[in-house]
């Protein structure tokens, strides 16, 4: 399991490189060579970028959930400490051989996440409404969930593939932007016409494209939930996980801060069709696990 992790996220690097480089290149023949001189300082901002956003991701989710970090020191409630050796046990099971950080914090929305950098720089979080809110058996395959997040690398993956979506969308731009800036510098008045016409179709396109990334990302965020039951139910049991699936009480009921984080949480926002949602809804995800569990 841990050789599995280090090559996958060996891959996913050289990949990040990879699909970077090509797109530099697309930007060479696109302006022709205008931009030569600028393109050491693109290639390094689309490869560290990605990994500023990992870094702090755990900073920016702490903040906004007021998150209280478990002391190894400290000794909890009874339910507090059950679950932070939950988390450690299940970590185990998964191969993983540095534990992540545990947090609890409070919300009457049953929910939980995991998030960081790496796999040795994670964490796991849970609601106080889903940790006394639900059953052991439900808690424990909620814990799993997120383990499996994290074993599977989403977290990387999923930065990966945004960034790399927002590096398509500049390349498609750019040429938009460069004829609207030169429309920009050529002082006369049809050219000020020009300008925001072209201002005008940038917008529109710009607006289009994030729009079918959004729908490409959510697409991801979609599958990454799904394998993470499987893997969950495998960690625990798949009556477990449809357990934990039937004891939520609905979509999340998140804080305006924590809105952005939806995608990362395990019970995710409603949304009227699955397509514009980052997860599946319950009654898909408990089908997924009876199907690949057909015992049940």
């Amino acid at each position: 399991m841990e050789k599995q992790l280090k090559t996958g996220f060996i891959s996913r690097i050289l990949w990040l490189f990879g699909f970077n480089v090509t797109i530099i290149i697309s930007i060479i023949v696109i302006t022709q060579g205008a931009m030569n001189e600028f393109i050491p300082f693109l290639l390094i901002y689309a490869l560290t970028m990605p990994f500023f956003s990992l870094m702090f991701s755990k900073y920016y989710v702490k903040k906004a959930y007021k998150l209280t970090i478990l002391d190894d020191n400290y000794t909890y409630d009874d339910d507090i400490e059950w679950y932070r050796e939950k988390v450690y046990e299940l970590c185990k099971r998964a191969g993983m051989k540095k534990m992540p950080e545990v947090a609890i914090y409070t919300s009457n929305d049953k929910n939980a996440f995991a998030t960081g950098r790496s796999k040795n720089k994670s964490l796991i979080a849970v609601s106080t409404g889903l940790l006394y809110g639900m059953s052991e058996e439900a808690v424990e395959a909620v814990i799993a969930h997120e383990v499996a997040h994290i074993v599977n690398g989403d977290m990387v993956t999923q930065t990966l593939l945004q960034s790399s979506l927002r590096m398509i969308i500049g390349v498609i731009i750019l040429p938009i932007t460069l004829y609207r800036l030169i429309a920009l510098f050529v002082s006369d008045n049809e050219n000020i016409f020009v300008y925001y016409i072209i201002l005008f179709v940038e917008i529109i396109v710009t607006t289009i494209l994030l729009f079918i990334s959004s729908l490409f990302i959510k697409s991801f965020s979609r599958k990454r939930e799904f394998k993470a039951d499987h893997l969950a139910a495998q960690l625990t049991t798949p009556a477990n996980m449809i357990l934990a699936l039937k004891e939520l009480d609905g979509p999340a009921q998140l804080l305006k801060s924590q809105k952005k984080y939806a995608a990362i949480q395990f019970n995710g926002m409603g949304r009227f069709l699955d397509i514009f949602s980052t997860h599946p809804s319950i009654n898909r995800r408990i089908k997924y696990i009876e199907k690949k569990f057909t015992n049940l």
